[in-house]
């Protein structure tokens, strides 16, 4: 019991932590490295060197080792581009596989990191609105993570470096609440009163990734509602919607 806790734990830490750095040079070290380096071995042990990921990222080997032999490309950024990603890649087709492909089981724990830095983001706003500075400013927890002014005084960031990583990690969890608050469900994967607070939560980025992931949930949205059915309410409020962003929102409108 206590090994899958943990398990659950440095899964959410490496999808929700990249705003601290160990070091800086020759390449930056973040929260996640650490379970690379703890769960690599295990995993490879346990389940070998799959096969497709391999397959994807050898055309890509090839390519960069050309651009680099053409002097178009520079080795050593090469490196840490490409050993980051694949890393990164096998690391979760590993995580996949530990968990059985439980897919349920991962995005319901995927909703409840979702859910708990929606509340930090909240509470930063909050305190940003009351002046108080600890609860806003998170430099004294992060040192890859900064204050980003706008919106409502500040854009929420939560325990994110930027506005625009919050609201790309937490697009899918907005569109689960945005579709189960539509359709009026009490629960989908998370209780509705936990959705609320993800859907509230999202519009504080005022991130224009942010902008972009409504709009496309609204088209997901239609897609699974029926289109032609939904399109005479949901076209006007994509449209005034966009107009109102655009006069009145200046991080948008740049």
């Amino acid at each position: 019991m206590r090994s899958k806790k943990f398990q659950d734990i440095a899964v959410l830490l490496t999808i929700f932590i990249s705003s601290y750095i160990f070091f800086r040079e020759p390449f930056e070290g973040y929260i996640t490295y650490i379970f690379f380096v703890i769960y690599f071995p295990i995993f490879v042990s346990k389940f070998g060197i799959p096969r497709q990921p391999v397959m994807i990222f050898l055309p890509l080997l090839i390519s960069g080792l050309v651009y680099i032999y053409a002097g178009n490309n520079e080795p050593g950024q090469f490196v840490k581009v490409f050993i980051g990603f694949f890393a990164s890649v096998l690391f979760y087709n590993y995580v996949f596989q530990l968990y059985k492909f439980d897919l349920k089981y991962l995005f319901r724990l995927y909703m409840k990191g979702a859910f708990w830095v929606s509340v930090i983001g909240i509470f930063q706003v909050i305190s940003y609105l009351v002046g108080f500075g600890p609860g806003y400013d998170f430099g004294w927890l992060f040192n890859k993570w900064g204050v980003t002014l706008g919106g409502f005084g500040i854009r929420m960031n939560s325990v994110f470096s930027e506005p625009a990583y919050f609201a790309a990690v937490i697009a899918p969890a907005f569109y689960v609440a945005m579709y189960a608050l539509i359709k009026r469900k009490s629960e989908l994967f998370l209780p509705r009163k936990q959705l609320i607070v993800i859907f509230a939560a999202y519009f504080l980025t005022f991130s224009t990734l942010g902008y972009m992931g409504i709009v496309l949930a609204l088209v997901l949205l239609l897609i699974n509602l029926g289109f032609f059915k939904y399109v005479l309410i949901i076209g006007p409020i994509l449209y005034f919607g966009y107009n109102a962003a655009y006069d009145n929102i200046e991080e948008f409108r740049e």
